[in-house]
């Protein structure tokens, strides 16, 4: 096939991929860990990470996703458009490191059939949802497929540095480490007694090692060893090796090949077919059983991984991909009792089946809508003013300061840890959460997961506004004449039944009206009880009315 014409076609499919892709980054909600993971990118605007706080992952991918939020403020676009320019920018990275490889392995690969592997990948449902989130894992699987190119190429040292700065990502990409380094000592134990059979697998582990060596050193200058070492290495590793959702494992892969099936067979098999002498019509056999050597460590690293998210496997989907090749190589050679057309007719029918069964989810995905996440969004960031927080389990809004620390990050390890606690710890945790100027609470499967203790605190002193928001209310009563008012602003009155009489300040108040206090201690005088509850002025002008009523703010992210 002419090279034009191949890049016209590639082009295309990945113009498909694009087109589907940008509209799920315009549509679907955001998940959890993408306001937690912007909320970290935004923190190294105003704190040194390692020295100031222990970052969640290793910072390069960070620091790569810091650019497009960047860019999002200086056009002026808002807190919101700044996350959705961000996946965009994600999609538009991966859509053209998806053209180079392809293109690239046109050294290694039929042209067909690296256009036919290609048609499947760029519709694979797991790859089109998970592919343009705010993670990490997307970044480290293209710069892990780039070194798993320099693999096929025999180039030890380009990809050693590439998958040591997918390292430098996330520390998952430590499964690329060890895929590629397992097929360059394979290669050195197959070539043993020759000359130069280790420098390849010497080299590579030099290349690793060398841009996660600079970075452990310049972080280590600002912050000191011990507390790089231990975010880099030993907390991860706990999380890695203890954090345990064994109880998910099954169920996300079974979600992922039950929507892909043609895909994964034939990635799968295409491993299979590396190995086949006869196939490699177009490398060396040794390059393709190097690269079979890499997938299989790789597919078996990922089957053992202890936290499969949906998001996870784009880890593993870009080398599939590759191997996928090889399975359409050999659908090519096949010939059925000496039929070419009846062989032609198998390959378009899985094709059409690896096409048309992801695609047949579309309309589900697009079924799903971000508005009433994106309008509590903007009412919460027009609420929550300079010195005040909020509580949510995870930073909702990551341009702002974190919440209070004992429940910024509501996961299923840190509830274990709530759930746990002594009398003493426990009333130590509400110390601090009282102390912490919480004006709104965003009710989510995490916040509702809280401790029964910790919600009768919360459903006294927050009343639902709109949506997921409930906020502050301090009480007042007839035995009490003072209520304490923390936040300055617009204040709504509620009263219980059989109250009659309220002043405020000397100032009479109906049931339902608005009044306008400042912060700090005011005068009550009333004959039963009531609560003042913070309230936007400007509320109709900033929220859509459709999502008035309370609904789930994170709603099946991982099994819809």
């Amino acid at each position: 096939m002419e090279p034009v014409r191949f890049r016209v076609a590639l082009g295309a499919l990945v113009g498909l991929y694009l087109l589907i892709e940008l509209v799920y980054v315009g549509r679907l909600p955001l998940a959890m860990d993408e306001f937690q993971f912007a909320s970290e990118i935004e923190r190294l605007r105003s704190a040194v990470p390692y020295r100031d706080f222990p970052p969640y992952k290793n910072l390069l991918g960070f620091y790569l996703q810091s650019v497009p939020l960047a860019v999002g403020r200086w056009l002026g676009l808002g807190p919101w458009n700044d996350l959705i320019l961000l996946k965009a920018s994600m999609a538009i990275a991966v859509a053209l490191t998806i053209f180079w490889i392809a293109d690239r392995l046109r050294a290694f690969f039929d042209e067909r059939s690296i256009l036919q592997a290609t048609a499947l990948l760029v519709v694979m449902s797991t790859f089109l949802e998970r592919s343009g989130v705010i993670r990490v894992e997307m970044l480290a699987s293209l710069l892990g497929l780039g070194g798993a190119l320099f693999l096929l190429r025999g180039r030890a040292m380009a990809s050693g540095l590439l998958v040591g700065l997918a390292f430098l990502v996330t520390q998952k990409a430590i499964y690329f480490v060890l895929a590629v380094g397992a097929a360059f000592a394979f290669e050195c134990l197959a070539r043993r007694g020759r000359e130069g059979s280790g420098r390849a697998l010497l080299t590579f582990a030099l290349s690793v090692l060398a841009p996660v060596v600079l970075y452990f050193g310049a972080f280590t200058l600002v912050a000191g060893v011990d507390r790089v070492w231990q975010a880099m290495f030993v907390d991860s590793s706990q999380v890695a090796l203890w954090t345990d959702y064994s109880d998910k494992r099954l169920e996300f892969w079974q979600q992922t090949i039950s929507r892909n099936p043609v895909f994964y067979l034939l990635g799968v098999a295409g491993i299979g077919c590396l190995l086949a002498p006869p196939l490699a019509a177009r490398r060396p056999v040794d390059d393709r059983r190097r690269f079979a050597v890499h997938s299989l460590v790789l597919l078996a690293l990922c089957l053992w991984h202890r936290q499969p998210w949906p998001y996870f496997f784009v880890m593993l989907i870009p080398t599939l991909w590759i191997t996928s090749i090889t399975s359409f190589e050999a659908l090519s050679r096949w010939r059925p009792s000496g039929s070419p057309r009846l062989a032609r007719a198998v390959v378009a029918l899985v094709i059409l089946l690896g096409m048309g069964i992801p695609l047949s989810r579309v309309p589900t995905v697009l079924a799903r809508d971000n508005g009433y996440q994106r309008s509590n969004f903007e009412v919460l960031d027009r609420l929550v003013g300079p010195g005040e927080t909020y509580l949510a389990g995870t930073d909702i809004l990551y341009h702002r300061p974190p919440q209070p620390r004992p429940v910024r990050w509501l996961d299923r390890r840190r509830m274990a840890e709530i759930e746990a606690q002594s009398p003493e710890e426990r009333r130590a945790f509400m110390l601090e959460l009282h102390a912490a100027p919480i004006k709104a609470v965003v009710a989510n499967f995490r916040t509702d997961e809280l401790p029964e203790e910790l919600h009768r605190y919360l459903g006294i002193r927050f009343r639902p506004m709109f949506g997921s928001i409930s906020t502050a209310a301090p009480q007042c009563d007839r035995e009490t004449s003072r209520v304490a008012i923390r936040f300055a602003g617009e204040y709504l009155l509620h009263v219980s039944p059989g109250t009659s009489r309220v002043e405020i300040d000397g100032q009479s108040v109906a049931p339902g009206t608005r009044i306008l206090l400042s912060s700090g201690v005011h005068r009550a005088e009333l004959d039963g009880y009531c609560q003042l509850q913070v309230v936007l002025a400007d509320l109709p002008n900033i929220a859509d009315a459709r999502f008035a009523e309370r609904r789930p703010f994170f709603e099946d992210v991982y099994d819809y």
